[in-house]
């Protein structure tokens, strides 16, 4: 999954995979880009190897609970609904990750809820890893922080040091709500 924009990146992921040597099926989820169906359904699978290509969805819960390892882009979103259903990551870094996305590298390395590829020659042996040692992650919210006691104080201090001197309007009850 490369957002709902799809990627390219994603031809050579299923590249990598398709001789993968355990029995595998990929959910190739390509977004809105629909132009690389053509070049995916082209690549010659090993015959342990299936593949299903998803194009844009907003079920991607559904996916991840029928999921041993999902390979992504940094984003937020589907990173952290990830981390909550207890799908180790593989986070795609082959290309450069915006500003905003090195938080979820960070929560997700120092959680030990998944690894980094840098190149695409690793991503088989981390696949490998992440699916015959059955790397249990259900319990990733008993180790994150919690809101009410360590990042809603964080948020407080962050907006307290910001120069827009923010005011912070944050009912006990409600969700948060940030007011300039």
């Amino acid at each position: 999954m490369m957002g709902g924009a799809g990627s390219q990146q994603l031809i050579r992921y299923t590249r990598e995979l398709a001789n993968f040597d355990a029995p595998l099926h990929l959910l190739v989820c390509v977004g809105r880009n629909t132009a690389i169906i053509k070049k995916i359904n082209k690549i010659k699978l090993n015959t342990n190897v299936s593949l299903q290509i998803i194009p844009f969805t907003t079920r991607v819960s559904d996916l991840l609970a029928m999921s041993d390892v999902m390979i992504t882009k940094p984003g937020p979103n589907a990173c952290h609904e990830a981390m909550y259903a207890g799908v180790p990551l593989l986070i795609d870094l082959t290309a450069n990750s915006l500003f905003w996305e090195r938080g979820t590298i960070d929560i997700v390395k120092l959680y030990g809820r998944g690894a980094v590829v840098k190149k695409f020659k690793e991503v088989k042996p981390l696949v490998k890893k992440y699916i015959t040692e059955k790397c249990s992650t259900k319990n990733v919210f008993k180790t994150l922080p919690r809101f009410e006691d360590q990042v809603r104080p964080i948020i407080h201090d962050l907006l307290a040091k910001s120069p827009l001197q923010p005011t912070l309007t944050m009912p006990s009850n409600a969700k948060y709500r940030v007011t300039r």
